[in-house]
């Protein structure tokens, strides 16, 4: 699920992995997956920053309503 996918990514971050976490929540997209934890997700500091995440972040915001 979804929700699987980002907890992996969460746990790759942590290790140091920043290719496989970045491509779990790929995959936690291409689920259907979008949640406001990925702005303030404490696991995934190490990201902040890349550009690849950024792009992530952006699909997340675009798929959730506005608050």
């Amino acid at each position: 699920t979804g929700w699987n996918l980002y907890d992996q990514a969460c746990i790759l971050a942590l290790a140091g992995d920043a290719d496989g976490s970045l491509a779990a929540l790929h995959r936690a997209l291409d689920c259907g997956w979008a949640n406001y934890r990925i702005y303030e997700d404490d696991d995934l500091d190490s990201l902040r920053g890349d550009p690849a995440f950024e792009v992530i972040v952006e699909e997340v915001r675009n798929r959730l309503p506005s608050a």
